[in-house]
């Protein structure tokens, strides 16, 4: 009985330390894109910027990509794109 309870424990204890990887690598991810979002939208401020950018993270597998003013994101595996609204205003 304490083995199997042990190896139960052991068990839940690993599946735990998976999903806080998971979950650490999901936010750091997260927080590349709204960087890089942020970073294609100010380049909209500058009194002569390009009407279409993207950038590419190979690790997290994500495109953001702005055009004239709306910044979105498209992870690779998924179609679907998720719009970064971000107000700004004026030129640099």
């Amino acid at each position: 009985m304490r083995t199997l309870t042990t190896f139960m424990t052991l068990g839940i204890l690993v599946f735990l330390g998976q999903q806080a990887v998971t979950l650490h690598k999901l936010t750091v991810c997260r927080q590349e894109a709204w960087r890089s979002s942020l970073t294609l939208h100010t380049r909209t401020l500058l009194t002569e910027s390009l009407p279409s950018e993207r950038d590419f993270l190979p690790s997290c597998k994500i495109i953001i990509s702005r055009e004239n003013n709306r910044v979105s994101w498209t992870r690779l595996p998924v179609p679907r794109r998720l719009i970064v609204p971000l107000y700004l205003r004026g030129k640099l």
